[in-house]
């Protein structure tokens, strides 16, 4: 637990919040109890736009399926979908009435896992739901509670505030292993003198070899194809917001201000390179844009909280140092993530 607490004070920033910690976790958790419930009705009209596949999933006669999925040959493949399908709309449909009743989340998570596993399972992998898929799946860890419960119980509170920071903390994970990768590969690429991704042309040469490849067209694509300069700096602020994404899950102050940016993300990749993310936009959404956890700060001390530029951005807005050893205590007020 001291490892753990160490590791939370390395990785978080800024000073004691002012608000009294038992009102910042009511606070919190009724925020965070109206998102999940939003989360499974933004869940049931997602399911809704999967109901046109049904019937081309049911007519596939060679399936090599995922793990979660393995069963599905045996029992025959439009049988399988049916199944899966049921359990998909049933889900759905029970966590969106019922998001705080425990067995509803578990049905949404487990046909989210078997709908999806089962899209993937024809030679192509489905990325842009992976994170819509283990959100559902931790959001299970939430407490077996309604509204009045939680107002009753601190326990359950910090329980359903620990699930709600642990979907949050996932996604912006996966967003930082997809930055370290390629901080990775711009290393290696300089090391051989190839084009690498803080070249001042990475952007127009990424735009153009996807636009080829599927021979799609997109609005923006163009321009930064003919003005590759003006690309620079773009890709090397998405490289940063990439990497660092999961120091932010520790830092309140910066949720809100990464959730815009990574959806300004999305919408970029959409404009240039006609890649639609769209569930993942709408994820971003509710998890970190809407985050509970905003401490309500002020410009100049989320500029202190930057990973990395923080000391440069404290001086610059002509904030005090933020100081490391107080941790996310004091920006969470009373949710001290990994505590019982």
């Amino acid at each position: 637990m001291r490892g753990l607490r160490r590791i939370r004070r390395l990785l978080a920033a800024g000073v004691p919040g002012r608000e009294e910690p038992l009102r910042a976790q009511r606070r919190a958790a009724r925020s965070a109890a109206l998102l999940v419930r939003v989360f499974y009705a933004a869940n049931l009209y997602l399911v809704f736009r999967h109901l046109r596949l049904w019937g081309g999933l049911r007519e596939r006669e060679v399936l090599d399926p995922l793990w979660p999925v393995a069963w599905v040959p045996k029992v025959g493949i439009p049988e399988g979908v049916d199944a899966l399908m049921t359990l998909l709309l049933a889900g759905a449909f029970a966590a969106a009435l019922l998001p705080g009743w425990r067995p509803a989340r578990i049905a949404a998570g487990l046909g989210l896992l078997g709908f999806h596993a089962l899209e993937s399972s024809f030679g192509k992998i489905n990325h842009a739901s992976h994170g819509w898929v283990l959100a559902s799946l931790l959001l299970i860890a939430a407490p077996d509670a309604g509204l009045r419960e939680l107002e009753r119980s601190r326990l359950l509170r910090q329980r359903l505030l620990n699930a709600f920071w642990s979907a949050q903390a996932m996604l912006l994970l996966v967003y930082s292993m997809s930055g370290i990768w390629k901080a990775l590969a711009v290393v290696t690429q300089m090391w051989r003198g190839e084009v690498h991704g803080l070249a001042p042309t990475a952007l127009a040469l990424h735009i153009a070899h996807r636009l080829l490849q599927t021979g799609d067209e997109s609005l923006l694509g163009p321009f930064f194809i003919e003005h590759p300069a003006l690309g620079w700096a773009p890709f090397a602020a998405t490289l940063y917001l990439q990497v660092v994404a999961i120091q932010v899950a520790f830092r309140p102050s910066l949720h809100r201000s990464w959730g815009a940016a990574l959806i300004a993300f999305h919408f970029m990749v959409y404009l240039t390179m006609a890649v639609s993310f769209h569930p993942q936009v709408l994820l971003m959404g509710i998890l970190v844009l809407a985050s509970p956890f905003d401490p309500g700060w002020g410009w100049r001390r989320r500029a202190a909280d930057l990973p990395l530029l923080g000391a440069v951005a404290s001086r610059l807005v002509g904030e005090a140092p933020r100081q490391a050893q107080q941790a996310v205590e004091g920006a969470l007020g009373s949710h001290r993530l990994g505590d019982r």
